[in-house]
């Protein structure tokens, strides 16, 4: 237990180096799992998906800890929701006039 504990005193860069180790292994799996089903993977940089709104494409604002706010048409949403969303109308292939309609591989709604 005390051996523990000294492994939890450690410097910034070591932490930082803890949390991109554990990014890099959700990475893989995730990328591994994908073509085990045969599905493609595609890297793409986040930076700036959660800032437009998914609705209108407009600015958000914050509206809270983890809230974004679009002024136009009174969505609210949560940050990753958002960036979520507005990556996959922006990189998914499955789409008609830039719209996205779902992937063949989604369970089909009732």
């Amino acid at each position: 237990m005390d051996k523990l504990r000294e492994y939890a005193k450690r410097d910034s860069r070591f932490n930082k180096k803890l949390a991109l180790w554990f990014h890099r292994m959700v990475q893989f799996c995730t990328e591994y799992k994908a073509k085990e089903r045969g599905l493609r993977v595609a890297r793409v940089n986040p930076k700036g998906a959660s800032s437009k709104c998914p609705k209108c494409s407009s600015k958000l604002a914050d509206n809270g800890h983890r809230a974004l706010k679009c002024g136009k048409r009174n969505f609210i949403g949560d940050r990753d929701v958002v960036a979520t969303v507005n990556l996959y109308r922006k990189f998914s292939p499955y789409s008609i006039c830039g719209e996205p309609f779902g992937s063949p591989q989604a369970p089909q709604a009732r």
